[in-house]
């Protein structure tokens, strides 16, 4: 092989590791957002369900969360007459967790990127939430 050949492969091969961190930040952030996209129509179906039957449930919530993928993890309580619904990562997403209950400020992070936060909205970024 000549020295050229192996100065192009080596430039890139670092520019393939490079693009590698971006690419997973990116599969992340669309996991996210389908996450709480998920939690947006979950919303409308236990708002819909307690316009029709008068509560969000008796001892479990009226609407059954969405379902379970490889990274995410789908959960809802209820109490009297409120609930909150969760999403938690799972393996590469572990460390973010999103609430979101029947309150006047009904969305919420609870955890991001491993960090215990206490916002009311759903971050997209450190510094942004989902609009």
């Amino acid at each position: 092989m000549s020295l050229d050949k192996i100065v192009i492969l080596v430039v890139f091969t670092i520019v393939a590791l490079a693009a590698v961190p971006s690419l997973q930040r990116h599969r992340q952030q669309e996991r996210l957002t389908d996450g709480v996209s998920a939690l947006s129509r979950y919303a409308l179906e236990m708002e819909r369900f307690h316009l029709q039957n008068g509560h969000y449930g008796e001892t479990d919530c009226g609407v059954s969360p969405p379902a379970n993928t490889a990274f995410l993890s789908f959960s809802c309580q209820v109490d009297g007459d409120s609930y909150v619904a969760t999403v938690r990562g799972i393996g590469a997403l572990e460390g973010y967790e999103y609430a979101l209950d029947d309150s006047m400020q009904p969305r919420k992070t609870v955890r991001f990127a491993g960090a215990r936060v206490h916002r009311n909205c759903w971050l997209k970024t450190a510094g942004s939430c989902y609009s």
